[in-house]
This record gives structure tokens, sequence and C-alpha cells, in this order.
């Protein structure tokens, strides 16, 4: 379930030998490279627009994120929608220690979060469309073989009542390419950067994607991913 089969080398930032302290910064770096390339702005805009398009207006949603890290997606979440949709947000993870370190920092914006470690039965914790919305971000690369990948999307249909929304990279030619510049123009850490070149080739293609979710008969889905940017942002509503 989920196995979680590191395939080439385990990326440093999920990697439970390394000191706490050392993770936290990793996990850091990835929110400010996020902010830097305008990653949090990108989601944002197509998130909006798809709950304004796909599910109407909504005055409360309850949100699951899977893969939280940082916590970073969930502070420009609420943040851009403070006062405008009251937001039950949870975040699930593999770390306790990282969970309640990413809790207590949206805390002390005057966010409230929920925490909920992974373990061995992941979403199957919940019940069925326990979350109007599933999200993830840097997660799906993760899991593997793809036969896992199919039983992981399998679990966000059945827990979310609404839809999901899912934001990985995407293989493809340019992806190293834009990412060599990148990492070139942000000069970021040498650990996060080699994480991202293990992230790469780990990812799915969107071919990849498309035969997992083709039969999902019960949803509408939709398939965003751009030439240079190294993501693809699925969205899926029930019909």
């Amino acid at each position: 379930m989920y196995s979680n089969i590191q395939i080439n080398e385990q990326e440093n930032i999920d990697n439970p030998n390394l000191p706490l302290d050392l993770r936290k910064k990793l996990l850091l770096d990835l929110d400010n490279s996020n902010k830097f390339f305008f990653i949090y702005k990108i989601i944002l805009s197509r998130f909006s627009n798809w709950i304004k398009k796909d599910l109407g207006e909504r005055k409360a949603l309850k949100i699951l994120e899977i893969g939280s890290g940082s916590a970073g997606l969930a502070r420009e979440l609420m943040t851009y929608f403070k006062g405008k949709i009251d937001i039950d947000y949870h975040i699930m993870d593999l770390d306790p220690e990282i969970l309640n370190w990413a809790k207590e920092n949206r805390a002390k914006e005057g966010f409230k979060i929920t925490t909920h470690v992974s373990g061995n039965t992941h979403l199957k914790q919940f019940p069925d469309a326990e979350f109007d919305i599933i999200l993830s971000l840097h997660t799906v690369h993760h899991i593997h073989p793809m036969s896992e990948v199919q039983s992981f999307f399998q679990d966000v249909k059945l827990k979310s009542k609404y839809g999901f929304f899912i934001v990985d990279f995407e293989r493809k030619r340019l992806n190293f390419i834009s990412f060599y510049i990148g990492n070139f123009i942000g000069n970021f850490s040498e650990m996060l950067w080699v994480d991202g070149k293990r992230s790469l080739r780990r990812s799915y293609s969107r071919q990849e994607f498309f035969n997992i979710l083709k039969n999902s008969a019960a949803w509408k889905i939709k398939f965003k991913s751009y030439f240079w940017n190294p993501y693809i942002i699925i969205s899926a509503v029930k019909n």
C-alpha cells in the first residue's frame, strides 16, 4: 500500500537518518524555491479558478493535503482565501515531528491546521468522502511502482467528496534543461539540487497519469502541463 519504493537514491528531504534540523532546513529551502519560481502563485491561480468554475461558490471547505512537508502550501492557500472561504485544513505526512513543527509554524501566523500521521494505512484511515477536497504537491513521484499510484488515486477518489487537485513533476525531455537553468538562477543548496534531480527521475509522464485515470467515469478530470515548467496539474470533480 503506497509502498514508497525508492528508485535511484532516496531524497535527502525524506531521509529519516538525517538530523531533524537539517531536514527542516531542506523543507524550508523547498518552500523558498516554490516561492522563488512562482510555483505557489501558479497553483493558487489554477486552484482558485478550478473552485469557481467546477465547484461553484463555497463558503466552507474541508481540505486534506497529502505529503505536506513544511505546510507552505497550507500557508499560501489559507492566506489567499482568508475572509473568502472558511477552510478546515488538514495535513498528512509520514513524520510526526515534521507535522508538529509545520503545525506550530502555521499557528504562529494565526492559522489552525489538523495533523495526521500517514502510517501504514494512509488514506484508508479516513471514512469515505471525509474531505471536500484532497490536495498534494511533490508527492506522487515518491510512490512506486505504478500499481501503487493507481491504488493512491483510488483512495483519493473515495475520500474526497467533491474533487482532488494533484500537482507533481511531469516526466519529459525538457525537465532537466529547465531544472538546471532554474537552479543556476536560484542558487539553491547542493542537497536540494540533488533532491530535485532524483525527483525528476522518479516522475511520471502525462500519458501514465492519463492511463491510470482514463476509466474514472464518475469524475471530470483535467490535465494541465507546461512547456518549460516541469509540473503537471491534475484537477478532478465528481460528475
